[in-house]
């Protein structure tokens, strides 16, 4: 028996007599022995060709995957950035499954009816408000005729009341259009300094807040910028202020603070059944705003959702 460095070999002799002749047999085997090397080098390579079988499946899903569902998916984006007020129309792709294709013509002519209708009650709205303003500024200029005649006391009351009574009309029919553009959208912006707007709306204010024997008191920081349509601007102060004014007691107080982190207006005042959660929703008044259209904070509210800002009540 010989032994090798890999394995054995092994050899046997045999001296057999056949016929008083004497032979000699010889039988040689080689014993491989596998070395524990061997074993981990073979588990190397089935690993190996199996990541890489599993490598190729993926990509190649991947890909197959990504060409049968790239019209369901361009299909989703489009539905994700959907938007009624720009106008944009669907488009579809031919995806060669049947489902598909009637769920991308489905939706798009949903999309379709979503625009025109929309459209057409924006248009509704539009024409509306300006048919209203003619037959409005009319009956004021009536009105305001009949005022200048001579009227016993309770004609030129109930003259007085009905001009008032379609001042709101017309305030009203404003706002509402005003507050449809918003949800639009279709406004401008640019860095107005909020300083100097707010000083100029308090000095518009001043002589009415005086005169109802209020106080005011004033904080405001210069050189304070926000971006913001000037004219929403001016709406907003406005209606704080004015609402600051009206929602208040006799002999009150009115305080004004503007800082480069916030703007705040305080006032003393009855206490207010309204809350956060209601105060800036459409015609919601408190018992001492009876004389306001309750449209004037759902305004406010609007303007500072559509540029970004929080506002508050308590």
């Amino acid at each position: 028996m010989e032994l090798q460095s890999y394995g054995y070999n092994i050899k046997v002799i045999h001296y057999p007599f056949v016929d008083n002749v004497h032979y000699q047999i010889t039988n040689e085997d080689y014993l491989i022995k596998i070395e524990r090397e061997y074993w981990l080098s073979v588990l190397m390579v089935v690993a190996w060709i199996f990541v890489f079988i599993l490598i190729t499946i993926i990509f190649f899903g991947e890909m197959i995957a990504r060409n049968l569902y790239m019209p369901f998916y361009s299909l989703l984006s489009q539905m994700k950035g959907f938007d009624v007020r720009k106008g944009e129309q669907i488009q579809i792709m031919d995806t060669h499954t049947t489902e598909l294709d009637e769920l991308s013509q489905l939706f798009k002519q949903m999309a379709d009816k979503s625009i025109q209708q929309y459209q057409l009650l924006k248009e509704f709205t539009e024409n509306l408000s300006h048919e209203l303003q003619t037959p409005l500024a009319h009956l004021k200029g009536k009105i305001e005729l009949l005022l200048d005649t001579d009227l016993n006391e309770e004609q030129m009351k109930a003259l007085s009341i009905m001009y008032d009574e379609l001042n709101r009309m017309s305030s009203l029919n404003r706002s509402l259009v005003l507050l449809m553009s918003l949800e639009d959208h279709e406004i401008s912006s640019e860095r107005v300094l909020f300083s100097d707007a707010l000083k100029e709306t308090i000095t518009q204010f001043e002589d009415i807040i005086e005169m109802s024997g209020r106080t005011l008191n004033i904080s405001i920081k210069n050189n304070v910028y926000i971006t913001i349509n000037p004219m929403l601007l001016q709406i907003v102060l406005s209606n704080l202020i004015s609402n600051a004014n009206r929602h208040n007691i006799e002999n009150g107080s009115i305080y004004i603070t503007l800082t480069e982190h916030f703007f705040e207006i305080k006032n003393t005042g009855a206490p207010n059944e309204l809350t956060n959660e209601t105060i800036f929703n459409r015609f919601k008044k408190g018992t001492s705003g009876s004389g306001s259209l309750g449209i004037g904070l759902a305004l406010v509210k609007k303007i500072a959702d559509v540029y970004g800002y929080k506002i508050t009540y308590k």
